[in-house]
């Protein structure tokens, strides 16, 4: 990766934008390897697996900053491990586990998620209550985390990553469709804040 630039990333990234997706890689031969995470804005580098997806060790990420058409450093931080609000309604949600399989039914990976009302995701839940929400789930390897609305919306964390999308979702959790709005980690205010296309 060291001769290539965060513009050839950029023109990269435009190339596949639009065409569905699930994630895209950059393969290295030592195992290493760049990802976008539901071929979306942000990219991180580090262990993948077999196909292509990264494992828990990360060494860093970028995202794309549309005021400038490229990609800078996103940094991860660390949060501390915090015991759950009681009036969170997302951490007193039972999170589920459910199988990634393939077209063989072969297991691939792990994909979260918790059901919550359209109505209290979208007049209750608050971004703070969305970033502890995140924090809890990271480390744990899986390929996404939804919250999903019984209306046939919800909240998609891709790659189970700092950016979230709200729109229509499938069955399996995943974007189904428009994204109506996205959220993502701001390191420096340490919480979700709005992103616009």
């Amino acid at each position: 990766m060291e001769n290539v630039s965060m513009d050839d990333v950029a023109e990269f990234y435009q190339s596949f934008q639009g065409k569905g997706y699930n994630w895209v890689s950059i393969l290295c031969p030592e195992g290493t390897g760049l990802v976008f995470p539901g071929a979306g804005k942000l990219a991180s580098y580090g262990k993948l697996d077999k196909e292509g997806r990264l494992t828990d060790d990360i060494y860093w990420s970028i995202i794309y900053d549309e005021t400038v058409g490229t990609f800078k450093e996103f940094k991860h931080t660390q949060q501390p491990v915090t015991q759950a609000r009681s009036d969170n309604i997302l951490m007193n949600t039972a999170l589920i586990e459910a199988p990634v399989v393939n077209g063989f039914n072969q297991r691939i990976g792990t994909r979260a998620y918790i059901t919550l009302p359209q109505e209290i995701l979208l007049e209750v839940v608050s971004l703070e209550d969305v970033t502890e929400f995140y924090w809890s789930f990271q480390g744990k390897g899986y390929n996404w985390v939804s919250i999903i609305c019984p209306e046939g919306t919800g909240l998609v964390f891709g790659g189970a990553g700092p950016m979230a999308s709200y729109g229509k979702v499938d069955e399996l959790g995943r974007m189904d469709g428009d994204t109506h709005w996205v959220i993502i980690y701001d390191e420096t205010i340490g919480n979700f804040r709005g992103l616009k296309f």
